[in-house]
């Protein structure tokens, strides 16, 4: 059975995954844990609570990255080079830099914790210095960051969704800034993706207000036509 999706329908469902990814990268942010654990007595604490946050982290990446194409394809002649470069940066940098991690989070250190919890920490340390990992996972983040700079700045070239999402992504370089910055970093610190999932959802949200805007257009123009 061949089944034919509309391009507007295509924008009705990016708007709505990028909606319901971006709202629950914002969640789980605001309850992530800022620590890791540094004595045994905390793993099993740190792990109850990081575990089901991460989860739905990861879930609401593979949400965004599901919705993200619906914005290359709605500006897709005035994206350019640099649009279609920060896309893709976009789209592995939250691969690696989030997604990656996530599975870190309610994979690996849930069964550590059970089986070695006398040896996670020490193990730990070890991935985050100079290994594979490390390197996937610091430097995903630095695609990322790159990305949306470069995407942001796209969008705001070619003037087709509204300014403030465009906006909303590149206020997450510079979220991602101050949280290096001593005195901002307390007000900060890791939750500054919150930003970038805001910007998700803001994008998700003007998918959907300009095909209810193409709707009443249309709706309008019929009502004129039979006057």
């Amino acid at each position: 059975m061949e089944v034919r999706l509309s391009v507007r329908t295509l924008f009705v469902l990016s708007g709505v995954l990028l909606i319901a990814g971006g709202i629950g990268g914002v969640v789980a942010h605001v309850l992530h844990l800022q620590y890791h654990p540094t004595h045994v007595s905390q793993i099993m604490p740190y792990v109850s609570k990081s575990e089901p946050v991460h989860v739905l982290l990861f879930a609401s990446v593979l949400l965004v990255m599901l919705g993200l194409p619906g914005v290359l394809i709605r500006q897709h002649e005035k994206t350019g080079v640099v649009g279609l470069i920060g896309f893709v940066f976009v789209y592995f940098g939250l691969m690696f830099g989030e997604g990656l991690h996530c599975v870190l989070e309610f994979g690996i250190y849930p069964a550590m914790a059970k089986q070695v919890p006398n040896e996670m920490i020490s193990v730990i340390d070890q991935m985050y210095h100079g290994s594979p990992y490390a390197f996937l996972e610091v430097g995903g983040s630095g695609l990322l960051l790159l990305g949306v700079l470069m995407l942001g700045a796209s969008m705001l070239k070619a003037g087709i969704l509204p300014r403030w999402t465009a906006l909303l992504l590149l206020a997450t370089d510079v979220a991602a800034l101050l949280a290096f910055i001593p005195v901002t970093h307390r007000l900060i610190g890791g939750r500054f993706p919150v930003v970038l999932y805001l910007a998700f959802t803001g994008t998700g949200y003007s998918l959907l207000q300009e095909r209810s805007a193409q709707v009443q257009t249309k709706t309008l123009g019929h009502s004129v036509g039979r006057t």
